[in-house]
């Protein structure tokens, strides 16, 4: 067979074995279509299978609705009550996202890239924010 996206996020699945899996939203947090592509195939994958037990959780990062200032640039927000897993990271976590931010050089400028990471942070502090997957309800009718 050929490889595929599809195939290659099975296999790093099967060789790294990770408690979770964090992939972009549906939105792909700025509307990329890469994002968006990413985001259904590594849930395609999670829920192709029971990987008993690894990868045992698959997150969705988001901003909470009302952190962004009105002029929120491309990025989609999610009602908190969705994002209900919330981390507190370091200074040096957030200065690896950064760093990875530059990675995009290609398509945007220093200064946009800037402007985006210093909208995000402002919106964030400290605090990441998670929207778990939820894909085994135990009764979807149970409320």
């Amino acid at each position: 067979f050929p490889v595929t996206i599809t195939s290659s996020i099975t296999k790093l699945f099967e060789e790294l074995k990770p408690d979770a899996v964090i992939t972009w939203p549906a939105s792909g947090w700025s509307g990329h279509h890469d994002h968006r592509l990413v985001h259904s195939v590594v849930t395609e994958v999670f829920e192709s299978r029971d990987w008993k037990g690894y990868p045992a959780n698959l997150f969705y990062p988001g901003i909470p609705a009302g952190k962004l200032p009105a002029e929120g640039g491309p990025f989609a927000v999610m009602d908190p009550v969705y994002l209900t897993l919330n981390v507190q990271a370091s200074a040096e976590a957030f200065e690896k996202a950064r760093a990875a931010l530059y990675c995009h050089e290609s398509q945007y400028t220093k200064e946009q890239m800037d402007g985006m990471r210093n909208m995000i942070s402002s919106a964030l502090g400290d605090t990441t924010w998670f929207r778990p997957h939820h894909g085994n309800p135990a009764n979807l009718f149970d409320r």
